[in-house]
C-alpha cells in the first residue's frame, strides 16, 4: 500500500485520491487487522471472531463486486 501511494504521487501528483475502490480497500485492510488481533484474545472471543469472519467475507465481496458495479472510480476493473 505504501508503494502504491508513492506510485500514485508520481502518476497523479497526490498520494491518495479518495476513490471508492481505494477507500473500501483500506477499510478491508483495517477490518482484517482488527480480525487478526481479535483472534489473539483467547477462547472467550471465539464467537465474536466467527461473526467477524462472516462480516469480513461480506466486506470483501462488497469491495470486489459492489464498489466496481455501484460506484464510479478510476480503479474500475
Amino acid at each position: 500500500m505504501v508503494s502504491g501511494g508513492i506510485w500514485g504521487y508520481y502518476a497523479w501528483g497526490t498520494y491518495w485520491l479518495w476513490t471508492p475502490k481505494e477507500l473500501w480497500t483500506s477499510i478491508l485492510w483495517l477490518f482484517y487487522s482488527l480480525y487478526l488481533h481479535l483472534r489473539l484474545q483467547g477462547a472467550k472471543w471465539e464467537r465474536t471472531v466467527a461473526w467477524a469472519a462472516i462480516i469480513g467475507f461480506g466486506v470483501t465481496i462488497f469491495t470486489y463486486l459492489g464498489v466496481s458495479m455501484l460506484m464510479k472510480s478510476s480503479h474500475s476493473f
